[in-house]
């Protein structure tokens, strides 16, 4: 990490390696639990907090061989891109005293100078989390942590009893600000909900009064192309486009690149995607250009009396999200699109003035509502970035 910071007289640095082990001790035997063994894979850990990590139960014969075991008063670090930035990090839960996880952490088993609690706040800190990710090595979109930087972490270390302290004192803080980051977020999700119920009541009004078509009758769903990952690029060349996924609508953490002349599936950011599969599935997503993959499928009119943004709004309503996302959780046994419901659902159409001033009118409340989840999402960020604060002022002693 950087310089380290001068420590109060009764602390000390301390490289991991010297007061943790990296994997387990001889003699490990997993908790049987009704004839079977705790797993956990990387979707049962507790991103937020590291606190709250359940596993699932399975046969001893199918994870017994090559998974990564942990014992008793264990930290699981998530090592591989992109779960050490999600800060993958967890607490191993009380009631089992050995299993089975994911190959994608290290398990870290606290010994007797430090408790796990302790640890799991340090290793989970803003500081020690970018420093991680700063340190990953290999091919882009699939790195990770080296063990010798594990190893040589550098830990603040405090007298047992300090160490209690300062757990003590962080959980009562952060128990404060969740509930404040909680009722943030219920003010953005009851904000979603009434824009929601906006377009439900605009749509369903329109229903009454004009003709309705099947969407199949207006609208071609494209679906994308989908490239073995072996041509696959995670750097720009010539002739190569980006390669958009699902995914790709919410970070640019796993930006690839494909030759253009590879596909014929393209989309530009104006362009109206649908998120195939799930969860969630039936995203309607846009803002992106480049060629799309299969789990993606294009929107496109093909009749001059559909507006594109007014049709935008209609896919987001509810009326039509819980109905196909009703019907395709349960299609195939999978969650994905109902692409023959989809085209059978019908969209009033009314003339193109009016299309243009339901998305007018839609548009000055979007804009209303955005601000009002723009606020709270600034409080939102405000209290993360203290939480932030709070862990250096507690592992320097000055908490």
């Amino acid at each position: 990490m950087s310089e380290l910071y001068e420590l109060p007289d009764n602390w000390e640095w301390k490289k991991l390696e010297e007061i943790i082990r990296i994997g387990c001790e001889r003699g490990f035997k997993p908790t049987i639990i009704d004839g079977k063994v705790p797993f956990i894979g990387m979707t049962n850990i507790d991103k937020y907090t590291g606190r709250d990590t359940k596993y699932i139960l399975e046969d001893n014969d199918k994870v017994s061989k090559g998974k990564t075991k942990f014992q008793k008063n264990a930290v699981l670090l998530g090592k591989i891109t992109p779960c050490t930035q999600n800060n993958k990090t967890t607490i191993i839960p009380d009631d089992i005293d050995g299993g089975y996880a994911t190959t994608e952490v290290y398990a870290l088993h606290c010994l007797e100078r430090i408790k796990p609690l302790y640890f799991n706040y340090y290793i989970r800190s803003k500081q020690v989390n970018e420093f991680l990710v700063n340190s990953m090595v290999g091919a882009t979109g699939r790195q990770r942590v080296p063990s010798e930087v594990v190893k040589n972490l550098d830990i603040p270390l405090p007298p047992l009893q300090e160490q209690k302290r300062i757990v003590s004192k962080l959980d009562t803080l952060f128990e404060k600000i969740d509930k404040l980051i909680a009722l943030h977020q219920k003010n953005m999700d009851e904000a979603d909900v009434f824009m929601g119920s906006v377009l439900n009541d605009v749509f369903g009004e329109l229903e009454k009064e004009y003709e309705k078509k099947q969407l199949t009758e207006v609208i071609d769903f494209i679906g994308g192309s989908q490239p073995p990952k072996s041509s696959f690029s995670y750097e720009k060349k010539d002739g190569y486009i980006r390669l958009i996924q699902i995914r790709d609508y919410k970070t640019d953490n796993h930006i690839v690149y494909i030759n253009k002349e590879s596909t014929k599936k393209f989309c530009t950011k104006d362009d109206i995607m649908i998120g195939r599969y799930g969860p969630p599935v039936f995203q309607i997503l846009r803002g992106l250009e480049g060629a799309y993959n299969v789990a993606l499928m294009k929107a496109v009119s093909k009749s001059d009396n559909l507006n594109r943004e007014y049709l935008y709004l209609f896919l987001q309503s509810p009326l039509i999200q819980h109905y196909i996302i009703g019907l395709s959780q349960r299609s195939a046994g999978q969650s994905g699109v109902n692409k023959v419901a989809l085209e059978e659902y019908e969209i009033a159409l009314p003339p193109l003035t009016i299309q243009q001033k339901t998305v007018a009118y839609l548009d000055e409340i979007f804009q209303k509502i955005e601000k009002i989840k723009s606020v709270q999402k600034e409080k939102m960020e405000s209290l993360v970035a203290l939480k932030a604060s709070i862990l250096d002022q507690a592992f320097r002693g000055k908490l």
